[in-house]
């Protein structure tokens, strides 16, 4: 402009020296004067001006170089605000931070220069670029980027194709969340944000199940160097006895479109202990502008903590089962009804009643109360309900008649179940067999009564009783007798045969003498060498029994007596041995009027039978 103005005033310069000397010498008036100079200014700015304004269309009518095009585009998205970049062709020239940003690159953003700008664009939506950018009229598309930790980005895409053919620039707008605009602000990466912080797994599978994206937390449960699985097929990423499972899983949902049954399986990591991993997925049915990256999408949610709680308590009760099935007896929990129902009984039900315990459980072809013997089950009944009914535990003795028609004493143990107000639930409690503790009772209890070796009375217990009938014969005026029964001559079986075989002689005539041991007579040993008899009932020898009279015939008593008697002195044979005993007897009948006391009576068969060998000796 300034070279314009200065053409401008030369010429006007020149035209006035050149028109002064005609206009002096024509002697032209002075308005003349004025006219001339006036056209000949007008011409000197007219002409240039002419000259110029014919001149500027043929200039802008060139196109400008490229390279200036390149520069005055990289400057406009350098200080665009919203996520931009200049595209040559397919490769990318310029991006500015909004889009280094929105791409997660903000620190490597010299990477993407000079690379294919199908390099950031999902698969899914790479076919698409071409006709994308062949847009001329800023035609508004969308797109699915990748960002560097391989989630994506749906972001709405303008188009504004440059001066020159191959030059394109593309304007990207906010990020599409279910096909509206998000309000988060341009390169906003809170989805990713999200998943980083979530402690569970999200990830994403293409067709070929391999893994297309995978949440930050992966790295926590598959160790730092396994952090970059995208692209690696997920059953690779587990432990091999879980592959199937998981397959068979993953299988099902895409074949039904939806969602999978949840699984469990572990996850491989070479620098710690294995992690559990529940697996949750669901398949994607195909869309062209659907923004999630893969065919099925789903998280892993840790359960490390939940199986090892399980296990151990697996542990447990397998522990305690073992425990509960060595208990000797049955553990059981029931109802308190009149057929005891079990909810739960041990292993040890079957031997101690024969039955499996699914017989006894439930509604079971056996209830427990069947087995109790009848002569106890009112007993075990009443005594239940009255201990539990006053809130306290039971213990009971009783028989039972076990699969095979024995019967066994058992002992129970016991306590009710009660709620918070007090109602009885039902019964827990421990049962064992107490039939060898039973026997082991009435075998002491017999040893007070009876001698281990004979099976007779004690001496002491055959005192008590004989001084029980002599009161009771003395009240009700009926008769007894005491009959003594002695061995050897006048010399005692222990000075005639040993000490030794002097007892086992006793020992073998007293179990021969059991044969006169009732309810109502009993044989007891009194000294060394004789036994002492008390008989109330006097049936013996005579046939069918009946009721004892009273007043037995004396004579016939005797007689069959000594017949019996006669039986049981026959030699005794020990080691091949053989030994005659010379016998003798007496029988004293009871006379209330001549005997005070009952051991009159065993006195005076003592002395009857020592008098009549003294008789025989002599």
């Amino acid at each position: 402009m300034t070279l314009f103005i200065f053409a401008v005033l030369l010429l006007c310069a020149l035209s006035a020296m050149v028109l002064w000397p005609v206009l002096t010498l024509a002697a032209l008036p002075l308005t003349g004067v004025a006219v001339v100079l006036v056209v000949a200014v007008a011409g000197g700015i007219g002409v240039p001006a002419l000259l110029l304004s014919r001149r500027r269309p043929r200039r802008s009518a060139q196109h400008v170089s490229l390279a200036a095009e390149r520069e005055a585009l990289a400057s406009y998205i350098d200080h665009a605000f919203r996520p931009a970049l200049l595209v040559s062709g397919n490769n990318v020239l310029r991006a500015n931070l909004a889009l280094l940003k929105e791409l997660g690159m903000s620190s490597s953003g010299d990477d993407i220069i000079g690379m294919p700008f199908e390099n950031i664009v999902h698969p899914r939506d790479q076919q698409r670029v071409p006709q994308i950018l062949e847009q001329r009229d800023g035609h508004d598309e969308v797109l699915t980027l990748l960002r560097a930790d391989g989630s994506s980005s749906r972001l709405h895409v303008s188009v504004f194709p440059g001066a020159h053919p191959t030059l394109r620039m593309l304007q990207l707008g906010g990020t599409l969340v279910n096909g509206e605009r998000s309000t988060q602000p341009p390169g906003s990466t809170w989805p990713h944000k999200l998943a980083a912080r979530l402690g569970d797994v999200l990830f994403a599978l293409d067709d070929e199940l391999a893994v297309a994206y995978i949440s930050p937390a992966w790295s926590l449960v598959a160790g730092a160097g396994s952090a970059n699985a995208t692209g690696t097929p997920l059953l690779q990423l587990l432990h091999p006895e879980d592959r199937a499972a998981v397959t068979q899983a993953l299988r099902e949902a895409v074949r039904n479109s939806g969602a999978a049954t949840p699984v469990e399986a572990r996850v491989l990591n070479a620098q710690g202990p294995l992690c559990w991993m529940e697996i949750r997925a669901r398949a994607l049915s195909p869309a062209a502008d659907d923004p999630l990256p893969g065919a099925v999408i789903g998280v892993m949610i840790d359960v490390t903590r939940r199986k090892l709680n399980e296990e151990s308590l697996r542990a447990q009760r397998r522990s305690l089962r073992t425990l509960v099935d060595n208990v000797p007896g049955m553990i059981y929990r029931g109802h308190s009804d009149r057929r005891w129902s079990m909810e739960f009984v041990s292993e040890g039900c079957l031997e101690l009643t024969g039955y499996p315990p699914t017989a006894l459980m439930g509604n079971g072809p056996v209830g427990f109360g069947d087995l109790i013997h009848p002569e106890d089950r009112e007993y075990v009944w009443t005594s239940v309900q009255m201990r539990t009914g006053r809130g306290e535990g039971f213990e009971l003795t009783y028989k039972i008649i076990d699969r095979g028609g024995n019967i066994k004493w058992v002992a129970e143990i016991g306590r009710g179940i009660f709620s918070a107000t007090g109602e009885l639930l039902g019964l827990e409690g421990l049962i064992t067999d107490f039939s060898s503790r039973q026997r082991v009772q009435e075998d002491a209890r017999r040893r007070l009564i009876y001698e281990s070796t004979t099976g007779l009375m004690n001496h002491s217990v055959l005192l008590d009783r004989l001084a029980f009938t002599f009161a009771h014969a003395t009240a009700n005026g009926y008769r007894f007798a005491v009959a003594y029964l002695g061995f050897g001559g006048p010399q005692s079986l222990a000075q005639e045969y040993g000490p030794a075989d002097a007892d086992r002689l006793m020992i073998e005539l007293g179990k021969r003498l059991k044969v006169l041991h009732t309810d109502c007579n009993g044989i007891g040993r009194h000294d060394d060498a004789g036994f002492v008899c008390l008989l109330t009932d006097f049936t013996f020898g005579a046939g069918p029994r009946s009721h004892a009279a009273a007043s037995p015939d004396e004579s016939q008593v005797e007689q069959r007596l000594g017949r019996l008697f006669e039986g049981i002195g026959m030699p005794v044979r020990l080691d091949h041995r053989e030994f005659a005993l010379r016998m003798h007897w007496s029988l004293v009948w009871h006379d209330a009027g001549r005997h005070r006391v009952p051991g009159q009576l065993i006195e005076e068969a003592i002395d009857t039978t020592t008098a009549h060998l003294h008789a025989l000796s002599g």
